[in-house]
């Protein structure tokens, strides 16, 4: 394994909406404990009646990122970036780029 470079699987949902992707990332850089991140996600969403959608499509992006240890296997991460959303529903197919917020808090196993 490459210094340094982290591969995860990841699942979020909100209200409708339900996201099954992979990210890999690179601590390029560390600021004391704090280690800054570069990264990309790719994966598949899935939207229920959300906007009028009801359907899904991919969702790929890259993030810039911090992530910050604490005790012996606990971490905060905050990354953003943009992502390329699409989704077909009946029968039309939408895309759109947004801007994505991530937090998350990391138990280490291993």
């Amino acid at each position: 394994m490459v210094y340094g470079l982290d591969v995860e699987g990841k699942f979020a949902f909100e209200q409708g909406i339900q996201v099954y992707s992979g990210r890999v990332y690179w601590n390029f850089c560390d600021f004391g404990p704090l280690k800054a991140e570069l990264g990309a996600e790719g994966g598949y969403g899935q939207f229920n009646i959300v906007g009028g959608l009801d359907g899904g499509g991919p969702v790929y992006g890259g993030f810039l990122g911090l992530e910050y240890p604490f005790e012996h296997r606990f971490c905060l991460s905050v990354d953003a970036g943009p992502y390329r959303v699409g989704a077909s529903s009946l029968g039309y197919t939408y895309q759109t780029t947004q801007l994505v917020f991530n937090t998350a808090l990391y138990i280490y196993l291993f």
